[in-house]
């Protein structure tokens, strides 16, 4: 790592990389370190058991590139030849052990992508019974694969990591993402009903080493309500500083205001939100009120490319000084209808700006 890091120019896959993967496989052919090369640089989605994970608005263009070179990764290294069939090598660090760590990781990889395009039309709030019965069977092959998945990750476990503590923590895991999908399929086959909702922020992050919280809530019959608090960085969106955070929530009276609570490291952008139901749509109507370090917080009123900004602008000034961070910024926004979209299926919204 010392010799990486004083290297004149650090460049791992022209270099390094290549290096260590004839190294690691010394008896590969070339269309074989071929395949590796392309499924270790092809990114997966990561897979994790909460539904707002995957609630990322419509899939940008870089994640279907993505998506689309894992498969492709995936296929080659199929053909290739080096497929494990779920052995697992006595030695983590033979080439049998490498390569099979490396094909797990890509299987839940693309499980990852699976997810992330079956779960925003599981719980969207416009979606219909057909949506269901088209995405069911992709869920029902998620959940076959990661049942494969606990099974092999337990016995790799066993075979390289036996004394480490928790015992088979990559399976459990797993078995968590098994019970998520079960949770999926278990909603039934019908429309969404009125009392399900999404509220979209449209939030823009133009510091990457920011690490700003959002705290969002809504007045349902003259009451906040807290419905998500969370650390919303674009690690995923690197490439644009603008993307989207989808809150489902849970209500039989349509909210008339939201209020977005910030605070942490630098600050948070806001340029828009929208709520809506089967029914229709609620969007920003006035501004109620507004506390603390807010920037231009009328931009909200309207879906272009100006921002509210919450907080201080740069990150450094509440790194170094961590009680400005703790200051809280606070706008409360009324709502009204929206225009009747008049459609039954999921709204597809771009998040390009």
């Amino acid at each position: 790592i010392g010799k990486l890091w004083n290297s004149p120019a650090y460049e791992p896959y022209a270099g390094h990389f290549e290096a260590g993967l004839k190294a690691a496989l010394p008896e590969a052919d070339e269309d074989q370190l071929d395949a590796v090369r392309l499924l270790t640089m092809a990114g997966g989605y990561g897979a994790t058991s909460s539904a707002s994970d995957y609630l990322e608005g419509p899939m940008r263009s870089g994640e279907s590139r993505d998506a689309a070179l894992l498969d492709l990764a995936w296929r080659r290294f199929v053909k290739s030849g080096l497929a494990s069939g779920g052995r697992v090598a006595p030695d983590p660090l033979s080439p049998a052990g490498l390569i099979g760590d490396i094909e797990a990781g890509a299987r839940l990889g693309r499980v990852g992508w699976t997810l992330r395009r079956c779960v925003p039309v599981m719980t969207d709030p416009r979606r219909t019974a057909e949506d269901v019965r088209r995405v069911r069977p992709m869920l029902a092959g998620v959940r076959h694969e990661l049942e494969e998945l606990a099974a092999l990750r337990r016995r790799q476990h066993e075979a390289w990591r036996r004394d480490c503590h928790p015992r088979a923590q990559g399976a459990a895991a797993i078995e968590r993402l098994v019970k998520f999908v079960d949770e999926l399929l278990a909603i039934p086959e019908a429309a969404a009903k009125d009392d399900e909702w999404w509220l979209i922020l449209r939030l823009a992050l133009p510091d990457y080493h920011g690490a700003s919280r959002l705290t969002t809530k809504i007045m349902v019959d003259d009451d906040w309500r807290q419905i998500a608090s969370g650390c919303y960085k674009c690690l995923r969106h690197a490439d644009s500083c603008y993307y989207t955070v989808t809150i489902p929530f849970g209500s039989a009276t349509a909210p008339s205001a939201v209020r977005l609570e910030q605070h942490g490291y630098g600050g948070q952008g806001a340029a828009y939100f929208e709520i809506l139901n089967r029914a229709g749509s609620l969007v920003p109507a006035a501004i109620r009120s507004c506390s603390g370090k807010v920037r231009e917080p009328e931009a909200l009123l309207r879906d272009d490319r100006l921002l509210a900004w919450f907080g201080h602008d740069d990150t450094l000034t509440t790194f170094m000084q961590p009680e400005l961070g703790q200051a809280v910024s606070a706008v409360e926004v009324a709502v009204t209808a929206g225009v009747d979209l008049g459609v039954t299926r999921p709204v597809v919204r771009s998040t390009t700006r």
